[in-house]
């Protein structure tokens, strides 16, 4: 399993994904998954991977629902409920399984995107997830795996290790669950926007440029949604 190549006995285990990068509107979800030392890591791994656990855009959208209400029942429903009824910006909602595993979502809003770039949103709100994760289990060793090429500054003071891994979602258990649940929270946070903003048509789009998306935009101009430096967004 490729998660286990970075593990080491006695560390934590993380895996930190985000889903809405390449959005005109909405806010970038991002989601982090733990396994901690006090569980067994192989173990919970290959459940993983036989959930059939990938990266979240070559899933349907049932089958991403169903592997997080199977993975945590429950917890699931209270997590999705959060997006549906109230959806709150630039904070965090946590989420944990009967498999040793914990999962922590941050929601970065479209405006702090438009104040810090998409890719320091997104490396912000992976950061603070995991970070989390981290505080929460009282733990300071062990690995983290984040889906891309970048990944931010440690400070001084932390001693886990940081892996930027290309395609993470495709190859990592971890990062592939951290994608899945961020895709299911943030399209139920989009549906729910879409109440208030019926005419961009996020029910469908979840903010995504689609044509249609495109061309409520250009007759009706942004929403406080959108993200106002993204090309495409506003018009001369």
């Amino acid at each position: 399993m490729f998660d286990l190549k970075y593990y080491t006995p006695g560390g934590f285990l993380i895996g930190s994904d985000e889903v809405g990068r390449g959005c005109l509107a909405g806010p970038v979800v991002c989601c982090s998954s733990i396994l901690s030392p006090d569980s067994d890591i192989s173990l919970h791994l290959k459940r993983l991977h036989d959930f059939g656990i990938n990266d979240s855009k070559k899933i349907s959208a049932k089958k991403r629902e169903r592997i997080c209400f199977d993975l945590f029942q429950d917890n699931a429903v209270k997590l999705f409920n959060s997006a549906i009824v109230s959806p709150k910006l630039n904070r965090s909602y946590h989420i944990k399984s009967a498999l040793g595993l914990k999962c922590c979502v941050s929601v970065i809003s479209a405006n702090f995107v438009d104040e810090h770039n998409i890719l320091n949103a997104s490396l912000h709100g992976m950061r603070v997830s995991g970070e989390r994760l981290i505080k929460e289990a009282a733990l300071s060793k062990g690995s983290w795996l984040v889906d891309g090429n970048r990944v931010w500054k440690k400070r001084k003071t932390q001693s886990y290790d940081l892996y930027p891994i290309t395609s993470g979602d495709a190859k990592s258990s971890l990062i592939g669950l951290s994608s899945i649940v961020a895709k299911v929270f943030r399209d139920n946070l989009m549906i729910k926007l879409s109440n208030s903003l019926p005419s961009y048509g996020f029910e469908y789009n979840f903010g995504y440029p689609t044509k249609n998306h495109r061309l409520a935009l250009k007759e009706l101009g942004p929403s406080s949604q959108h993200r106002k430096s993204f090309r495409g967004v506003t018009f001369p």
